[in-house]
């Protein structure tokens, strides 16, 4: 409990122009306190190996935390040690002040005033530090930048690192963008369509820093114009995912996805079952077991391969890729954001040299997602 309440404490804070203020002040510890508060946050200088002495502190105080929460209220030292003031991004402390042995009420001060280390009890250098009022709103942030800032970070990005699971699942709504022509027109016409995406895998490595995900997606698809009657025909499409997350930045870790598969509409599907069988007896001369259309296709197909190279006979793979944040909610799952981008490449019927022929055509797709990722 001590520890959550630690974290709920620490200001997430965006970068100063100032710099920061390098006072002498001395911060004593109670005897019986001492080791309690070394095994919390035991301190060693990273480059020199030097560890402080621990019962009077040495360094900056910056203010008095007042934590105030439905119970009551806990109040806290803002501590930085000097053994850390020359290094990037240093970790502040946040001292219980039941832990510290306050001198101004001895001298007849308010418990807000600390010593000089220099110049113990000197009434000329004691100095006052403010009070600032936090109340709980549940962050878990712990990483601090400019404390004199006193930005309050409303995410439990911390708590939220700690307890995330090997197994993702993500569930995503979002609006499609893209352009499609009806061969009824002559223009293309453009769409916004909402659209659902649901992935799950499996996360490597220390999933509280920068990690890879592997997983599947399936895309509930867009609606496009069916070129040989115009018809509007939906295009799902199941995809291999990949996501890489990002070490926490101000409270949020972003994240690049990438997304490799096919559409699962009937034509894309014959389409890559031609486009496969051709491969086959290409590479093997294997005269595969078809049936009389696919027999059919694959020698029209090689024939218009040769009359007409502009024709499009690939296997129809679609790509996609993004970039975005996830937003810790709780400890338990982020909310997600992200723009990107789809490259679906899809079946199509179409009639070449008064032939009926399935081809693959291209859909250039951008996409606004939304979602949770547990």
């Amino acid at each position: 409990m001590k520890k959550i309440l630690i974290l709920s404490l620490l200001l997430v804070l965006a970068s100063c122009s100032k710099k920061l203020p390098k006072n002498d002040d001395a911060v004593r510890i109670k005897l019986d306190s001492i080791q309690n508060l070394e095994e919390f946050n035991p301190f060693v200088e990273p480059n020199t190996g030097k560890q402080r002495n621990p019962s009077t502190l040495r360094g900056n105080v910056y203010n008095i935390t007042k934590l105030v929460t439905e119970e009551g209220y806990k109040e806290y030292v803002v501590f930085l040690d000097n053994l850390a003031f020359g290094i990037d991004n240093p970790n502040y402390e946040f001292i219980p002040i039941e832990v510290v042995d306050l001198q101004g009420p001895k001298i007849g001060f308010d418990k807000n005033w600390f010593e000089n280390y220099n110049n113990p009890l000197d009434h000329d250098v004691i100095r006052e530090v403010d009070t600032v009022k936090v109340i709980d709103n549940g962050c878990g942030c712990s990483k601090i930048s400019c404390p004199s800032c006193q930005i309050t970070c409303p995410f439990p990005w911390q708590s939220r690192a700690e307890n995330r699971s090997p197994i993702f699942v993500e569930a995503k709504v979002g609006i499609a963008s893209y352009m499609d022509q009806s061969p009824l027109e002559l223009t293309q016409r453009g769409f916004d369509q909402p659209f659902g995406e649901f992935s799950s895998g499996y996360r490597f490595g220390d999933r509280t820093k920068a990690h890879f995900a592997l997983g599947l997606s399936y895309f509930t698809g867009i609606l496009t114009y069916e070129n040989l009657n115009g018809d509007l025909l939906n295009r799902d499409a199941l995809m291999l995912y990949g996501k890489y997350q990002f070490n926490e930045w101000n409270c949020v870790f972003p994240y690049i996805y990438s997304q490799i598969g096919a559409s699962l509409d009937v034509n894309s599907l014959y389409m890559g079952r031609l486009a496969i069988a051709t491969r086959l007896k290409g590479m093997f001369n294997y005269d595969c077991d078809c049936d009389a259309d696919l027999d059919a296709d694959l020698k029209l197909k090689k024939d218009i391969a040769f009359e007409s190279p502009e024709v499009d006979l690939s296997i129809p793979i679609s790509l996609g890729f993004g970039m975005g944040v996830d937003i810790p909610a709780n400890k338990y799952f982020d909310i997600s954001i992200d723009l990107g981008y789809k490259y679906m490449k899809i079946g199509e019927t179409t009639t070449v040299f008064n032939f009926k022929m399935p081809v693959a055509r291209p859909i250039s797709i951008y996409t606004l997602r939304l979602g949770v990722n547990f």
